[in-house]
Formats: structure tokens, sequence, C-alpha cells
């Protein structure tokens, strides 16, 4: 807790190896690699530790990657999702081209998302279309700060287009209406690659894999960490602390701040299946409410997910290590190729789940739950401990940059 701990000094572990640096990242997914080439690129050093076996092996690579404009975020009134989520996506290929060089989206870009209303969902055909609306003047309005390069792709005619009738290479008895919007993803596996790589040939970041930080106390002047090793313990003692473990940050940001909110944490499992034919397969999501997505990658990989049968956990923190479940995976399989037949020919080729993190105590089938609300590029700070508060892959590069301007003082460049 804030100033002191229940546990003996970390500082004054007996027979540790001591590791001081000016700061410590916790967290080697998007959002703490992210952050140490922010600061890198003002000139900061960074150490990162991430208790998996290497970097980029959670949520930061399980997901859809879709870069949201918020057109899924159909359910927050107030815009504020909207505008989180426009703001990230156009700050996202800007800040990793300043990192890491030249990028070849193309390469890991899908085609444009149609948006499928699904006949059982929260919203309704027109309701959809006014907010997809109001997604199109927000990229008019943040564009103006921010640009327009998308992934490699300029949004300055951004545009979306109403159908009445069936999605292409869907089955009928789902839904009568479709959008064309202008929304991608990117492949999350290939993204990491190349973010990895960048912070590999940074001389100012050192990543270590396989370090674990069980407790954290602040000190006088700065914080320790103690970190479980493969070969023990060590103390580090830092300045200040970048706290971007995922399902693990709240636990840690409660060892250092006092009355915390505990978020909600639910479990998701991906699928990929590949080797069928994907002529004529679109990116699609099916909205608004028992929702899934169907994601064509460059590599011709298909992302699969079905909520009401891949969302296998809602509430606090499981027990527990999360495993594959070759089973469930088959069920969504099934599920989805039910809608897209199509797929039928397609086999699991990757699987497994991750957490997703997030505000809300009841689920999205509720119209008022805060799962459909999303935090922006945000960091929390309490006297040198940063928490980042960003939940997706859209908004993490802003959330790093913001974050590395507070520590250092030098501004944000978006």
């Amino acid at each position: 807790m804030s100033g002191g701990s229940p546990w003996p000094g970390i500082s004054s572990l007996p027979g540790v190896e001591r590791i001081r640096e000016e700061s410590v990242i916790i967290g080697a997914g998007i959002h703490g690699v992210s952050t140490a080439l922010a600061l890198a690129s003002r000139g900061r050093r960074s150490l990162i530790l991430e208790a998996a076996a290497s970097p980029f092996q959670g949520a930061s690579v399980r997901n859809e990657g879709k870069l949201h404009l918020g057109f899924v975020y159909a359910l927050d009134r107030s815009g504020e999702t909207t505008r989180a989520m426009v703001e990230g996506s156009l700050a996202f290929a800007p800040l990793i081209e300043r990192w890491c060089g030249p990028v070849d989206w193309e390469s890991m870009r899908s085609d444009e998302f149609g948006y499928v209303v699904m006949g059982n969902g929260l919203v309704d055909p027109d309701q959809a279309e006014a907010h997809y609306e109001s997604v199109l003047a927000e990229i008019e309005k943040v564009a103006v700060s921010l640009g327009s390069n998308y992934a490699g792709v300029d949004l300055g005619d951004a545009a979306i287009r109403r159908h009445n009738g069936v999605f292409p290479g869907m089955a009928d008895g789902h839904s009568n209406c479709w959008f064309e919007t202008p929304e991608r993803a990117i492949d999350p596996r290939v993204l990491a690659t190349r973010i990895v790589d960048a912070a590999a040939d940074e001389p100012l970041i050192e990543i270590r894999s396989g370090h674990r930080v069980v407790q954290a106390e602040r000190l006088e002047s700065g914080f320790a960490l103690e970190v479980e090793t493969g070969s023990g313990r060590c103390a580090v003692e830092t300045e200040n602390v970048v706290n971007c473990a995922w399902d693990g940050r709240s636990a840690l940001d409660q060892m250092v701040v006092e009355d915390l909110p505990a978020p909600n944490f639910r479990v998701k499992h991906h699928v990929i299946v590949r080797g069928g034919d994907t002529t004529g397969i679109v990116p699609a999501t099916l909205a608004q409410g028992p929702f899934g997505d169907l994601v064509l990658w460059p590599n011709d990989d298909v992302y699969i997910s079905w909520y009401p049968v891949a969302r296998t956990h809602f509430g606090d923190r499981p027990e527990g290590d999360l495993r594959p479940d070759r089973r469930l995976a088959d069920q969504v399989h099934e599920v989805i190729q039910g809608m897209f037949p199509a797929l039928a020919g397609f086999s699991l080729a990757d699987y497994g789940p991750c957490f997703i993190v997030a505000d809300g105590q009841t689920d999205i089938n509720d119209p008022a739950s805060r799962l459909h609300t999303r935090v922006g590029a945000e960091h929390s700070e309490f006297q040198g401990w940063y928490s980042i508060r960003s939940t997706k892959l859209t908004t993490a590069p802003l959330a790093a940059e913001r974050c590395a301007a507070a520590i250092t003082g030098i501004g944000a460049e978006l």
C-alpha cells in the first residue's frame, strides 16, 4: 500500500541480484514495448520485465487486430469511446513508423470490414447508421490534428454505405442489413515481430523475459520490485515504474496505491483457421450484442470469434492458468461456418484463451453495461508509479506516447 509495505523490505532481501534502472516497465506486450520505444525516442533508458518466455505472448497477439474507429461502440451515446478509438487509430501508424521505421502495412492489413446488424442485436439498422455517421464526423475532426494515415490508408474520404440484404457469403436468416465501413484490422503477429525487432535494435531498451514481478513497494525515492526468475529472485530499484501488465496490472497497482476499483475480467478464446478457399471471404463484424468477427489476414489465415461460445469467464480474475480448449475452438468454428458456409473447408490452425480487462459489472447483453465503453489512450500517475489505462490494441501506441511524455517532460508529438 502507499507509504509502506506488509512484508520485509524488498530492498533488503538477502542473497539476491540487485538491479538499478532509471525506468522499469512491467509487461512486454504492445503497451509495454511501445512505452519503451517512446521513452527511447526521448533519450531515456528503460528495462522491461516480462513474465513470459518472450515478448508478445498474451492478449497483444490473441485478438483480431482491429484498428477500431468506434463503429462497434454504438451503445456509447456520449461519443467519448468513438473519439478515443479514432484518436488511437489515426495516431497508430505514425507512431509505429516513427519508432520502427518504414512499415509495409499492406502485408499485414485486412480489407475493409462489413458491419452486419444482427437480427437479435441491441441496435436496429437506423440506430446503427446514425452512429456510423457520427464516426465519420469524428474522423474528419480528429484528422485535422492527427492526419489521416490509417495503417497506410488515407481516411480523408472515409465513407459508409448501407445495404439492405444478406452480407456476402453469409447464410440467410441472420441479418438483412449490413454496412460497408473503412475499418480494417492488422495481423497482430506480424506487427509484434516488427515492434520487437525495433526494440531489440534500440540500445536504450533491455527486455528481460521470464521475469515476473511479484511484489512492489514504494521507497522514499522511487520503488522496489521483487522479481521471480528462472534462476531465483532479484530486487529491482527504479525512479519510476510503468505498469503495463495485462491481467496482473490491477493487483500490482494495489500494492502501492490505495482504494483502486477492481476491473472486470473476461476470458475470450481466439480461433484461427486456414487451408480453405478464401475467395469471396470479406472481413465482418457481427453487431450489436452477442457478436463475433470474421477476419481474413493477408496470409490467408482467418480469425473467427463468436462471443456467446468464446467468452468463458466473467467477473473477478479466475484462479489458475488459462489453457487452450480444442472442443471449444471446434464449437466456435462450427457456429461461424454455419453463418459463413465457405469456412467449412478450413481446419483449426491456432486457438487459445486470453483475458479481456475492462470496466463493467454486467455483460454486453445489457445495453447499459460499461463494457460498451472504453477509456482512451490514458494512464494514471501515482507519484512516479504509472499505470497504463488503455484497454485496446488501437489505443496502445498513443497511450505509450502520452505516458513517456509525462515521465520525461518532453511533450507528446501527436
